[in-house]
């Protein structure tokens, strides 16, 4: 089936979806919980980026009855864009029809960079089709997003907008022939490329979504670009997305290796494994022709995996990569470990949050059953509580970790909700080692501890035992409880801090706020030391010939054990792994 046919047949997929009195396609609500003020209980919604993308894929499939469908489509959506240059959302777009700009909290400005790319495609290729009053409309929707995107301006940081709205610029600017649009692109590419040569990876690091997101708008600007300077930018650019895939992606599970920097699934998704599916050009077969999704905004645009990065798809491989990953000026330096074996693969951050997007310990373990996902939560009321940090040392497939509380920074989001005054309101607060996928194949209990002895979790994944061993955990003056939680195709193993009343709980007063221990994967726990004062907690491995059979190296973590400001407790941690001929 070539990509004209896949495109159809996607359009057909839709057709049930289309609304003619919304020009758009009906969609169930879901969002991540921020920027919208829409609950679940409105049902259906009707969003204007997937309106952008499907009127383009009606007229890419050159489909004469899609035609005017289009048109329809393209006139609502650009007579949605904020046109007010007075507003500060001047040039973007609401998610929903059903939700103006005004309602959201706050606006989205990114809408600028996914909605000005789909339009400025519809002028290059069919521009000379549209009716002459709808295709100036287009035009000035374009140029009003490459207003908003110059306006705000973003950083090399913020990966996918970074070349998103370098795509939109330099592009539009050269179909224009607006020499400062251009020169503002291709200058703001060029930032990123520096800005990544210089620190060795991406911002958003070892992404599924974003990661992807990012090699398919550097195809698109190395696809659609006239410049030789920005081809060749995002060729180079093309070479360390593709890396970061191929390094981590795990054969035998058929998923992505952790820790991932932002991610909304533990599994590999459909639309994840259709887009390394079809970036490979027939190579992998992971989906069936029925479960392959075919994303319209793939049209046009060569996407293709590199031939040395093939194999790593394909071959199982036991190796130890550590990454340096970007820090702030003054900062210590954070690192991304994943080690993996042909059956399982388990990675860590040395230090950051556990907001809902990110995975900062993550496993995968093949069984007969299929792969199953072990994935370290804080929650808060059932929701991933961003003011818990994680610290750990990993080395191969034990890590050392320690999870303490800021008084400041994200509550459900690290920006958009924020603790309050030091202080949180809850009724259930609790770290949960969360196993998913093949469950079937998951064994887990707590047994009995001896008198002094600390709590310890021992199961089985298919084939591969594990142990959670903790040395230290404190809630102030709450007793701690410990519970194996089936929910929802999942097992919980918790550590449950705080049940019973809602209450405010005002972190800094809780003195003692730690959870402390071991992970093993795939082998036993080894021997350590912990050691703990009222200030910070310190667990270390016995190095060879203090214990340790195995001889293998020292891992060590220092943690603060008091809430405190996100700056102290980062500067207060120390996570170390003595380096091995493995690592690289």
């Amino acid at each position: 089936m070539n990509e004209r046919e896949m495109l159809i047949r996607e359009l057909e997929r839709l057709e049930p979806q289309y609304n003619p009195e919304m020009r758009a396609v009906t969609q169930p609500f879901s969002s991540p919980g921020y920027h919208t003020t829409l609950t679940p209980e409105i049902g259906s919604v009707h969003s204007t980026r997937t309106a952008a993308y499907y009127a383009l894929a009606l007229l890419d499939s050159e489909v004469e009855r899609y035609r005017e469908r289009a048109f329809a489509v393209l006139e609502r959506l650009v007579a949605a864009q904020d046109t007010d240059p007075e507003r500060k959302t001047f040039g973007i777009w609401s998610w929903f029809y059903e939700e103006p700009l005004e309602k959201m909290s706050p606006p989205d400005w990114n809408w600028a960079d996914f909605i000005g790319k789909p339009l400025i495609l519809t002028l290059k290729r069919h521009g000379a089709a549209l009716p002459e009053a709808l295709r100036a409309s287009v035009e000035q929707a374009v140029r009003n997003a490459c207003q908003a995107i110059i306006r705000r301006n973003v950083g090399p940081h913020y990966t996918n907008i970074a070349i998103m709205g370098a795509f939109v610029t330099l592009v539009a600017g050269e179909w224009f022939g607006d020499a400062e649009t251009e020169a503002y692109g291709l200058a703001r590419l060029n930032r990123f490329h520096e800005y990544t040569t210089e620190n060795g990876t991406f911002q958003e690091f070892n992404s599924p979504t974003y990661t992807t997101v990012a090699i398919e708008e550097l195809s698109s600007i190395y696809t659609e670009t006239g410049s030789p300077i920005a081809k060749r930018l995002a060729a180079e650019l093309l070479d360390v997305a593709w890396a970061i895939v191929a390094d981590r992606f795990h054969p035998r599970t058929g998923q992505w290796s952790g820790p991932h920097a932002r991610a909304y699934s533990e599994l590999m998704t459909p639309s994840v494994l259709s887009f390394l599916q079809h970036a490979l050009a027939g190579r992998a077969a992971w989906l069936a022709e029925d479960e392959f999704r075919y994303h319209t905004m793939w049209y046009g645009n060569r996407i293709r995996c590199p031939e040395r990065f093939v194999p790593s798809f394909f071959e199982p491989r036991t190796e130890t990569l550590v990454q340096p990953l970007l820090v702030e000026a003054g900062g210590p330096r954070r690192y991304a470990i994943t080690h993996s074996t042909e059956e399982y693969s388990l990675g860590t951050f040395t230090h950051g949050d556990l907001w809902n997007q990110r995975r900062s310990l993550l496993a995968y373990v093949a069984t007969a059953q299929g792969p199953v996902y072990m994935r370290l939560r804080a929650l808060h009321d059932g929701y991933d509580y961003t003011g818990a940090w994680l610290l750990a040392a990993q080395r191969e497939n034990r890590v050392l970790f320690g999870v303490h509380l800021c008084t400041d920074g994200g509550d459900r989001h690290p920006n958009l909700h924020l603790i309050q005054d030091g202080t949180i309101a809850a009724s259930d607060l609790r770290l949960r080692f969360e196993l998913g996928g093949a469950v079937g194949a998951v064994e887990a209990d707590w047994p009995p501890s001896r008198e002094a002895a600390p709590p310890r979790c021992v199961g089985r994944i298919g084939e591969q035992p594990f142990e959670i061993d903790l040395a230290e955990t404190a809630f102030g003056d709450h007793a701690i409880r410990y519970d194996i939680v089936r929910e929802n195709g999942t097992i919980g193993i918790d550590v449950i801090l705080y049940e019973g009343e809602a209450t405010s709980i005002p972190l800094a007063a809780l003195g003692r706020a730690v959870v402390a221990g071991q992970l093993a994967l795939g082998g036993a726990a080894l021997p350590y030391v912990a050691t703990s004062t009222a200030e910070a907690c310190t667990l270390e491995t016995r190095s060879a010939g203090e214990g340790d059979a195995g001889g293998a190296a020292a891992m060590r973590i220092v943690l603060p054990t008091r809430p405190a400001p996100i700056r102290d407790l980062v500067a207060g941690s120390l996570a170390e792994t003595r380096p091995t001929e493995a690592t690289r």
